[in-house]
């Protein structure tokens, strides 16, 4: 997949968090739904939205298995996911081990580490004009 634009789906419970990479996101030139539990983010796929790709926290208040994001490949079998966590990397990425478009970006975060986890699962940024 090689994309140049489109919408993103954040999944993130801790509103600063999810502030942070809504605008972060918003700044690259993407379009941005947000959601603060699996509910809301499962509620806005069963919507028929289309995304490019769904970052999302591995622990949400409505979700505490750290592989709840597969119920959103329930949803749309060939979703990318990134997998936003401050838990430990090594047992996050064992848990997914083996399941393919699924990324991983270790919290906290800058725009730049964003930046290289989208394009490593395909998601071109789009060229950002900084002479305006």
């Amino acid at each position: 997949m090689n994309v140049t634009d489109g919408r993103l789906l954040v999944v993130e419970d801790e509103p600063l968090v999810r502030m942070f990479a809504v605008d972060a996101l918003m700044d690259l030139g993407f379009q941005v739904d947000e959601a603060g539990t699996a509910t809301e983010a499962l509620a806005l796929l069963a919507e028929g939205r289309d995304y490019l790709i769904a970052l999302t926290d591995v622990r949400l208040p409505d979700r505490g298995d750290e592989t709840w994001p597969l119920e959103l490949r329930q949803q749309r079998p060939m979703l990318p996911l990134l997998v936003l966590s401050g838990l430990d990397e090594r047992s996050i990425r064992e848990a997914y081990q083996g399941i393919e478009s699924v990324g991983f970006l270790q919290k906290p975060y800058n725009q730049n580490a964003l930046i290289s986890a989208l394009e490593e699962l395909g998601v071109t940024v789009p060229v950002q004009d900084d002479s305006q």
